[in-house]
């Protein structure tokens, strides 16, 4: 089943964008942030990423899901795609949800604030990380680490 990536659009795994190490259709629901979270912890110990890496992509994999399941706006019944992928270097996590509203980072989040903090951890901590609208409906959140370094 296609995916969205950083690429830009919906493909087979296996293309030029990396190849897929694990994915999961779930529920938008906030149970989701937690199984999410565990698919990219045992794809990255499967495949040897460094614990301080791994730290950081449970962490990072944990906001944006947050973000989707927690802010999107869809229907009722809707789901989060989950993805992990490798290319070359790096261990890309993406998000992708039906919603077309592009998330907004806050440059100055309120420290008192439960909430708003989630993207700039995004973008402090990964390689790199954006979002894109897709073909389908919604968009796709990512961020890239340096996992495995020649």
């Amino acid at each position: 089943m296609p995916y969205a990536t950083t690429c830009g659009t919906i493909h087979e795994p296996g293309d030029r964008c990396g190849t897929l190490l694990g994915a999961a259709r779930l529920p938008m629901r906030e149970e989701s942030v937690a199984v999410a979270r565990l698919l990219v912890v045992n794809v990255a110990r499967v495949w040897n990423v460094p614990s301080d890496v791994l730290d950081i992509a449970e962490l990072l994999a944990s906001e944006i899901v947050t973000n989707a399941v927690v802010h999107a706006k869809g229907p009722r019944d809707g789901t989060v795609w989950v993805a992990a992928l490798r290319s070359g270097e790096r261990l890309i996590v993406e998000c992708h949800d039906p919603s077309r509203d592009v998330p907004r980072l806050l440059l100055d989040p309120d420290p008192l604030r439960e909430n708003g903090r989630g993207l700039c951890l995004v973008t402090n901590l990964a390689y790199d990380s954006g979002v894109h609208l897709t073909e389908e409906p919604g968009k796709s959140v990512w961020f890239e680490l340096v996992a495995w370094p020649y």
